[in-house]
């Protein structure tokens, strides 16, 4: 009976344990289905990418869970270079990718305004990284760990119980 009480205890504590950590692990996420419409920024998260002169902010809109829109906001980029990049249709082409494909879409740089197609190719599949991320939290390191333990626990707690109530009779 001794055993079978430090085994549930055991596995109490480990539960709660597991829980805490997936509650840490998972602050700040968002744990809910993607908007029908979301305007997404780029900064600051992507204040390191540096095009030719500067960063390259941009907004990127969501509409169910799809890329729509991307716009580039103000910058400091040289104008000749932002109009090849859009007159060349960059951004058009992210346009209706989910954020994984985003991430992983192919996809060349503007001849004639590599710096600037560049740093918008990156902020994008930063951005979209970061979105996935915070979109789709899985329940892998803690958690399955955590799950894994719980449920040896239980089976533990079990099999005692089982060969207790066997040595009873």
């Amino acid at each position: 009976m001794k055993t079978l009480r430090i085994l549930s205890c055991v596995a109490a504590l480990t539960l709660g344990f597991f829980a805490v950590m997936f509650a840490v692990e998972n602050m700040g996420k968002k744990m809910v289905e993607s908007l029908a419409l979301e305007e997404i920024y780029t900064q600051p998260l992507c204040s390191g990418i540096i095009g030719y002169n500067d960063i390259v902010p941009l907004k990127i809109t969501m509409t169910d869970g799809k890329i729509s829109d991307i716009e580039i906001l103000d910058n400091r980029e040289t104008p000749r270079y932002m109009k090849r990049v859009v007159e060349g249709g960059l951004v058009e082409k992210f346009h209706g990718l989910t954020p994984s494909e985003a991430v992983d879409f192919d996809v060349d740089a503007v001849s004639g305004a590599t710096f600037t197609s560049n740093a918008i190719i990156k902020s994008v599949r930063a951005t979209m990284e970061d979105y996935a991320e915070s979109h789709n939290p899985g329940i892998w390191g803690w958690q399955l760990l955590g799950v894994i333990l719980s449920a040896a626990m239980i089976v533990a707690c079990s099999t005692a119980m089982a060969k207790m109530r066997k040595n009873t009779k």
